[in-house]
């Protein structure tokens, strides 16, 4: 089932003066428009703009991925707005950070999207999936194993404020891990919100992001599942005649009768499309 994402929280955009409206306030999703920026479709004004030339690709074979920027680290390669309106993410301020983004290669600290004047992070490391602080009054970045080369991955942390400060990562729509990241008392107004890379010279992505987005709320588990629901068919496997195609289906639930399947198609272990499928018990005459 394709669910269109929640109006509340991308649709509707918060007043740029105020920090605290519980709504999108940075929409990144690329297009063939731009030219030295990318731009904010929150209507905020956090346009990014590239610095040493990454590439625009409009898509990979049959245009999987649709548009999107691919990341050199040896070229130092990144996009950046400095103090971007809204975008905070220290000491108990509640926040959510989401990407579509693949790696290609399995260097360490492959960083996707960060704050870098409050330490705030998301990305790859090596084999594994990295989120959490990167320096400053937390300096705690936490990992997930799972991660491969060459694949999309729909990566978010959400924190809701509580004061152990603890975050949740999801990748594709499910909970992968949990973690504290510790308290930041940064309140730099010289933020710097970038796609690619951690600093200016290091820590920087060899890879592709097609989607960036920064809330300055918690988005709920069911939001980030909706999310990941509603654009995941961009990123699928396409199939041509005479592939063969491998059918899963799994048992999520059954209630008065009702039995709900998480049905999915794959091609050489890439997802194809998937659903959710319903279906009512009946008696044999």
């Amino acid at each position: 089932m394709i669910r269109r994402p929640p109006r509340s929280t991308l649709d509707r955009s918060s007043a740029a003066s105020d920090v605290y409206k519980r709504q999108c306030t940075g929409r990144i999703k690329h297009d063939n428009t731009f030219e030295s920026t990318v731009k904010d479709l929150s209507g905020n004004g956090n346009d990014l703009t590239l610095s040493n030339a990454p590439l625009y690709l409009s898509g990979e074979a049959g245009d999987k991925g649709g548009g999107q920027i691919r990341f050199v680290r040896t070229d130092q390669q990144y996009a950046y707005a400095d103090n971007p309106s809204g975008v905070r993410a220290h000491a108990d301020i509640p926040f959510t950070m989401e990407a579509w983004a693949r790696r290609t290669n399995g260097d360490s600290y492959n960083t996707v999207m960060s704050i870098h004047g409050q330490y705030t992070e998301i990305g790859f490391d090596q084999s594994s999936f990295l989120f959490g602080r990167n320096g400053g009054g937390g300096n705690v970045l936490r990992t997930a194993t799972g991660c491969s080369n060459n694949t999309w991955y729909h990566i978010v942390m959400t924190y809701d404020g509580n004061p152990e400060y603890d975050v949740e990562f999801l990748v594709d729509g499910t909970l992968k891990a949990t973690g504290t990241i510790g308290f930041n008392s940064s309140r730099s107004n010289t933020t710097k919100l970038r796609l690619g890379s951690f600093a200016t010279t290091a820590e920087m992505l060899t890879g592709r992001v097609a989607i960036a987005r920064f809330y300055n709320r918690c988005l709920s588990r069911d939001e980030v599942s909706q999310n990941f629901d509603a654009d995941k068919v961009r990123f699928r496997k396409r199939v041509r005649p005479g592939d063969t195609i491998d059918i899963y289906s799994k048992v999520l639930g059954e209630k008065k009768g009702i039995w709900k399947f998480d049905c999915r198609a794959e091609l050489n272990n890439e997802l194809v499309c998937s659903a959710i499928i319903l279906c009512a018990d009946r008696k044999a005459t």
